[in-house]
């Protein structure tokens, strides 16, 4: 099943590349608003990014619902999962992932001093990054931070 999976296709061709989404998108808006007489700007962030779903695991092998036949070559046998489409029943499939990240800074309008704080993975999504063997490996949960920051 490895066969030809690298860089080069067995036909000589460019392959698709192995434990990649085949779809990413990365969307973010930022605003400075300037409060009059205070010399303050608050700066509120948003950044969406999705990841469609793509094998994690080295051996590729995720099994669907769904039957397969054999074909004639095969005897004409079913199988009642297959490795191509449908539900997945078990292996390393990792599901497509959509992510939020946000904050809001304050500055002075001098740029002096700076004040941040930030959520990355917002909503606290859960997905497969990668796996090993039978373990499989989550992306890092909600996190916060707050940066402070001077300028001498």
């Amino acid at each position: 099943p490895a066969c030809a999976s690298g860089i080069v296709t067995a036909a000589g061709g460019l392959a698709r590349p192995l434990y990649t989404p085949r779809f990413t998108a990365v969307a973010g808006a930022s605003y400075d608003w300037r409060l009059p007489g205070a010399g303050i700007i608050l700066t509120p962030s948003a950044s969406l990014s999705y990841r469609s779903s793509f094998e994690t695991g080295s051996a590729g092998a995720t099994i669907y619902t769904g039957e397969i036949s054999a074909g004639a070559g095969g005897g004409g046998r079913r199988f009642p999962a297959n490795p191509f489409d449908g539900s997945v029943i078990s292996g390393s499939r990792g599901g497509a992932a959509v992510l939020v990240n946000a904050g809001i800074a304050m500055r002075t309008d001098d740029g002096n001093w700076t004040v941040a704080i930030e959520c990355f993975n917002c909503f606290d999504r859960a997905y497969v990054e990668s796996s090993l063997a039978t373990a499989s490996y989550l992306n890092p949960p909600r996190s916060w931070q707050l940066r402070l920051k001077r300028v001498l």
